[in-house]
């Protein structure tokens, strides 16, 4: 895991960011222990969030999205702050 800090998100310093080859790229499949599906389907919709209570963070897995953007983890800091990860090349 490594951290993320950006000029206009100070507040991320403090939060771990997961690394694309640290998460699954399989829908339905949980990025760790630490996280709990929640949402209005089961984890393989993708109509909901993994979310970690330890640290406030959730991770939305947009796998289908079209490209040019294409599959990602959507990861929204309790900041508020939001940051895509990408597959890993």
């Amino acid at each position: 895991m490594g951290f993320i800090g950006l000029p206009t998100q100070t507040a991320s310093f403090i939060y771990p960011v997961p690394s694309a080859d640290d998460l699954p790229w399989n829908k339905g499949e949980s990025p760790g222990k630490d996280w709990k599906w929640r949402g209005n389907g089961d984890a393989e919709s993708g109509k909901g969030n993994w979310v970690n209570e330890k640290t406030g963070q959730k991770l939305n897995p947009d796998f289908d999205h079209p490209d040019p953007k294409g599959p990602h983890w959507g990861l929204q800091q309790p900041d508020g702050s939001i940051i895509d990860i990408f597959p890993p090349k």
